[in-house]
């Protein structure tokens, strides 16, 4: 993808429950403006649990990992601008988590698993972003009112 793509904002919008008969989940990504297009990204169970308690802003007894990499962030001087999800194939999504060194400015990208960038912006509130291309490419073709039911292309 060019580097100079049209980035759109997005939003959880919701984890479904368990797509039977596997372990997988819909994780509902929604535009944050225009046209509220919505794009679907299959996710573990695991993932699927992580979300849900950053969502509900649940604070566990001890920090968990997510919590941890915020910390450092923190006390190393980093905060971090924006997560954009840049490509998909087959069904995976890839994702950079573009960061800043509060010190001299320096300015950085990490490649980060998707989830992991959805979870750390509902923890520290920085924007998610998708290219435009993936979002009209992937996005959900319909979507039930309260978001239970959609349909999508398989590539």
């Amino acid at each position: 993808m060019d580097e100079q793509e049209l980035e759109v904002e997005v939003m959880v919008k919701g984890v479904s429950d368990l797509l039977k008969p596997s372990s997988s989940h819909a994780l509902i990504l929604e535009e944050v403006n225009c046209d509220r297009r919505c794009l679907a990204v299959i996710i573990g169970d695991r993932e699927a649990k992580d979300i849900r308690m950053a969502m509900a802003r649940y604070k566990t007894p001890r920090p968990l990992t997510v919590e941890l990499m915020l910390d450092i962030m923190n006390e190393g001087g980093i905060t971090v601008n924006k997560a954009v999800i840049y490509k998909v194939k087959d069904g995976i999504y890839y994702s950079y988590i573009y960061l800043t060194r509060k010190n001299d400015g320096y300015e950085f990208k990490v490649d980060s698993r998707t989830t992991d960038a959805l979870v750390l912006s509902l923890k520290a509130g920085f924007p998610v972003y998708v290219y435009d291309s993936i979002l009209a490419n992937e996005r959900l073709y319909s979507v039930t009112p309260d978001g239970s039911g959609f349909s999508l292309s398989l590539n």
